[in-house]
């Protein structure tokens, strides 16, 4: 009699355990086809997001995408000046504080030397002496020489470094058809046009 209590004790606790979990596995909510889709177009919309965001901070067009100096020559005409041959150096070699110092003692001598201020400038602007680089261009693109349109393509990377889209596009818009520099102005200027940074 024992042996058969045990027995009966020991069915109820097993089955009493299988019926308890098979209530518990109907209790868990089952993921709607409808609770999917959310989830779904949750995760598009970070996606996109993320995107734009990526896009409007890596997308756009960059100072160093632009800056493709032509190493300059200014030695061919007169090889016995020691200032014009360290700013070549200096200048072809991207040590621009240098070529700046060569630069700016030829000038003290030469102070209408168009050429001269026109590499000093490109200099300013890769060393982010803007306000500097801007008066010297500014100068330039006033004027009628041969470095006009030059000056304007430099004005348009200074205001490209420091991020200001719109004075960019409005140098860019300057630049005429026969520059040197017309397709590579054009190329920046549809870059800011596809990011809608025009006024």
């Amino acid at each position: 009699e024992r042996e058969i209590f045990d027995f009966k004790a020991n069915l109820d606790v097993i089955s009493s355990q299988h019926f308890n979990a098979i209530h518990d596995e109907e209790l868990v909510i089952k993921p709607s086809p409808k609770s999917n889709f959310y989830k779904y177009a949750v995760a598009a919309s970070v996606v996109v997001l993320l995107g734009f965001f990526v896009f409007n901070q890596f997308g756009g067009p960059k100072y160093d995408d632009y800056n493709n100096f032509d190493p300059i020559s200014l030695t061919v005409r007169s090889s016995d000046d020691s200032n014009l041959s360290k700013g070549e150096q200096s200048f072809n070699a991207k040590n621009y504080k240098e070529a700046i110092k060569a630069f700016n003692l030829i000038l003290e001598d030469d102070f209408t030397n168009l050429e001269i201020q026109l590499y000093k400038s490109m200099a300013l602007v890769e060393t982010n002496r803007f306000e500097e680089a801007e008066i010297l261009l500014r100068k330039i693109t006033n004027g009628n020489s041969a470095y006009q349109n030059k000056a304007k393509w430099i004005l348009a990377l200074n205001y490209l470094k420091q991020d200001k889209e719109s004075e960019c596009i409005k140098v860019l818009k300057t630049i005429p058809q026969d520059a040197e520099d017309y397709k590579t102005a054009q190329e920046l200027y549809t870059a800011h046009i596809r990011r809608g940074d025009e006024e």
